[in-house]
């Protein structure tokens, strides 16, 4: 098996669609909204952070941790692996919520459950107990989620 670390998320996604046996008209199939030539633009490097990163980690069974960054769940969570950390998922959404509030920033229910499954994934391997680097945590995503939404119009 590589070194995932060394690899960008491209090399990530297509290892797992390839040890699928997945195509990538197959991948993009399961992704709402995206064709083949978004998987492989992807897959070759031409996309840094897709806007369907969540759906993809799910249709991999992967977290978006590791396809960014290589550390973290394995990279091959079996479907059923669906058990929950509730205080955790209650931490998760509490700082979520604190953090919209201090920048006032407003999210509809999708990107907000989408930033509470981002922040749960990323702090299911850190410190639970630490809300100040959760919240630090959260910010960055509605952060970065702000950025997309810019440069998406």
């Amino acid at each position: 098996m590589p070194n995932t670390k060394k690899q960008g998320l491209g090399d990530r996604v297509r290892q797992l669609r390839e040890e699928r046996g997945w195509s990538q008209n197959e991948l993009a199939a399961q992704l709402p909204g995206v064709k083949q030539q978004s998987v492989d633009q992807l897959e070759n490097g031409k996309v840094a952070r897709p806007r369907f990163l969540p759906e993809l980690a799910v249709a991999l069974r992967t977290s978006v941790q590791w396809l960014l960054t290589g550390d973290g769940l394995p990279a091959h969570m079996p479907a059923a692996d669906v058990s929950i950390d509730t205080v955790l998922l209650r931490d998760v959404m509490a700082a979520v919520e604190t953090v919209l509030d201090q920048q006032k920033a407003k999210l509809d229910h999708k990107h907000r459950a989408e930033m509470i499954a981002v922040l749960y994934d990323m702090m299911r391997n850190e410190e639970k107990n630490n809300p100040e680097k959760m919240q630090q945590a959260a910010s960055n995503i509605i952060s970065y989620s702000k950025f997309l939404k810019r440069g998406s119009h």
